[in-house]
């Protein structure tokens, strides 16, 4: 991943290190506006009536003028818009929280207003809920209100909430590590959103995580329905969405030799009965979570090298022992496993590029494994030799995760897509996913037991697909307002906690999963349809990761067989 240096240091290196130099700040803007030209991540220069104008493949075009109005714009707004949050910690994609965003668009219509639709910005505020006004927003809430689910009064701003979407694609730059022209991928799916897999259940607005670096998107997780995680800043914070309470369980300070103070936690998990949070600066810091508060705080550190940022870490079960191992993926090339019994690290392998993203199979074995390089690793856990190299995106990777089965594996790119694969077959991807606004930096399957396969895949900002992990063929989309910190769902697979890190109308979004009384008023789907899709109709068994009469001695399962066939685990039944 890139090295985080202040704005007026910021160039982005041309090669595949995806290292960042200290050059004078004139060169990156140089990179990004010229006289005769703009060439930003992600949007391509087409000509209109014999003028320049810069557009996505679906939406409007922006003139020159006022899309060079709008970086020189968000320069003054670059960053997070957190006025606690150092200055090396910028946001290199400089897109905006919702009050930047609101006031660029007021800018962009003064500069163009044939181009751009009028938006008035009420003086005193009452767009949004005050702060402090409401700790919760609820469906309920929601009923005879033009407000959403993060509280924002679009119709108040005088557009709609389509339309403040369309603005928003225009305006946002999805990061890219490598200067190279981008071609759409053929195969790429743009799915349709005509699934209803959840529903919104509330939306927490006094707990907000924190982003230490802007591709680093794992900040959140979830032990149950009742215990969610969060890092903000130097501490991680527990919250029960169902009583409302919320403390801090664990505060970290930092051992690097390289800075001094409290740790900025960069990523974290919670799983197991562990939970570990990675450092800016290769530190660790884990606690149990099944000894109450009596647990002691457990500190080291990863590693000493100065570039050796905690990109990702997850928690695993040893083949062995049967005990929690933390799998740190770092930016010095390495990946390490810590036995969190003994807190010794038992292995250590490097690799050739710093490595982003790992997910672990679910028999231990293997590992695929995502970085700065455009290729895909399957390797073994124990060795780290690799087995595979599997090609196709086209820039690096953040996100990845392998599925319950055994066989699904997803992948994440800046190149805004997501690769599915069978482990049993490694010759091209199952599907190719292409995502909404920006590359998707968190991905989670739904775990088994828990009915209908999904695969939950959030961008950076603003969208959360829920794929239908079956045929790969169709979605939900769960739309919001602003910088997405990671998506976690409990281990049941009934609820799905997003971390939405704007500061003004970010917090907690939850999502409950539809009870089979609601799946079945989904579209007919016959062994007819299931055959137009290319995909081979299940006769017997369940759309689950395994088979129902598996999942009764599956130790993973947290669903007893009552509450599968209610949820509609068996749905093959229903289909047929």
């Amino acid at each position: 991943m890139s090295q985080a240096v202040a704005p007026g240091d910021l160039q982005i290196a041309s090669d595949e290190t995806g290292s960042i130099s200290d050059d004078d700040s004139s060169d990156h803007l140089d990179s990004t506006i010229d006289d005769d030209n703009i060439s930003t991540p992600d949007v391509q220069p087409t000509t209109t009536h014999g003028a320049i104008s810069f557009q996505t493949a679906t939406h409007h075009p922006i003139s020159q003028a006022v899309f060079e109005a709008y970086l020189y714009a968000d320069l003054e707004y670059a960053g997070n818009q957190d006025p606690d949050q150092d200055p090396d910690h910028w946001n290199f994609e400089r897109n905006s929280d919702i009050n930047t965003f609101l006031a660029q668009w007021q800018l962009l219509h003064s500069a163009n207003d044939q181009e751009v639709s009028p938006i008035a910005v009420p003086p005193n505020g009452d767009h949004f809920i005050a702060p402090g006004a409401q700790k919760y927003i609820r469906p309920r809430d929601l009923q005879n209100s033009t407000r959403d689910i993060q509280g924002i009064d679009w119709p108040r701003l005088g557009v709609t909430q389509e339309r403040g979407r369309e603005m928003r694609r225009q305006l946002y730059q999805n990061y890219m590590s490598l200067r190279q022209p981008q071609q759409e991928e053929p195969l790429a799916r743009y799915l349709r959103d005509r699934e209803t897999y959840f529903r919104f259940r509330q939306t927490d607005l006094s707990n907000i995580a924190h982003l230490s670096h802007f591709q680093l998107r794992n900040v959140i997780s979830a032990t149950s329905r009742c215990d969610v995680y969060y890092a903000a800043k130097s501490e991680i914070v527990h919250v029960n969405p169902t009583t409302g309470k919320s403390r801090t369980i664990m505060e970290c300070e930092s051992n690097s030799s390289h800075f001094s103070g409290k740790t900025k936690i960069s990523t974290m998990t919670a799983a197991h009965g562990i939970l570990v949070a990675g450092g800016f600066y290769g530190e660790y810091s884990m606690t149990r979570l099944d000894y109450g508060s009596k647990t002691d705080l457990v500190e080291g550190m990863v590693t000493t090298n100065e570039n050796g940022i905690t990109n990702h870490v997850h928690t695993i079960l040893s083949r062995s022992s049967g005990l929690p191992l933390a799998v740190f993926s770092s930016n010095d090339n390495k990946i390490r496993t810590l036995d969190c019994t003994t807190n010794r690290f038992i292995s250590t392998h490097e690799f050739d590029w710093p490595v982003n993203c790992t997910a672990t199979s679910p028999d231990g074995r293997l590992q695929v494994i995502v970085g700065d390089h455009t290729g895909i690793a399957i390797t073994e856990a124990h060795s780290g030799h690799t087995l595979h190299t599997l090609s196709g995106h086209s820039d690096f990777g953040f996100a990845c995760d392998w599925a319950d089965d055994g066989y699904h594996i997803a992948t994440g790119n800046q190149d805004k897509q997501v690769r599915i694969y069978d482990a049993r077959n490694f010759s091209a991807p199952l599907a190719i996913l292409h995502a909404e606004l920006a590359g998707v930096r968190s991905l989670r399957f739904s775990p088994v037991g828990s009915g209908k396969r999904v695969l939950l895949m959030a961008e950076p900002a603003d969208y959360v697909h829920v794929v239908d992990a079956h045929l790969f063929n169709s979605e939900q989309l769960l739309p919001m307002f602003g910088e997405i910190g990671g998506v976690a769902m409990s281990p049941s697979g009934d609820e799905i906690f997003i971390a939405n890190t704007d500061r003004r109308v970010g917090g907690i979004i939850e999502y409950e999963r539809v009870r089979t009384r609601d799946t079945t008023k989904r579209r007919n789907c016959n062994k007819e349809r299931l055959e137009e899709a290319e995909d081979e109709f299940i006769e017997e068994g369940s759309l689950d990761w395994a088979a129902e009469h598996d999942l009764a001695n599956d130790a993973r399962v947290r669903n007893g067989g009552t509450k599968r066939k209610r949820r509609g685990a068996a749905l093959a039944r229903l289909l047929l």
